[in-house]
């Protein structure tokens, strides 16, 4: 059972409750771990609760897997 934020290193207790994130696993405070997102990979397709750091990593592949597509759909248009 961890006793602080994975991030921060705050402690735990009564008002400071902790979150795990669902990409990573590990346990944060709600300041480092509020955000959510779907993650498909692991079929969580509905948004859930991600920490601050895998939700920049996870908008970032997001962010490439898009503009992959979206150049593979004008490679295909401008050969066509």
């Amino acid at each position: 059972m961890a006793s602080h934020c994975f991030n921060c290193d705050c402690e735990f207790w009564i008002a400071k409750r902790r979150h795990h994130c669902r990409n990573c696993g590990n346990v944060f405070c709600k300041d480092c771990c509020h955000l959510k997102l779907p993650i498909p990979d692991q079929q969580l397709y509905d948004p859930v609760l991600v920490c601050n750091i895998c939700y920049d990593l996870l908008l970032v592949c997001r962010t490439r897997e898009i503009r992959s597509q979206q150049l593979k759909k004008a490679i295909a248009t401008a050969s066509s």
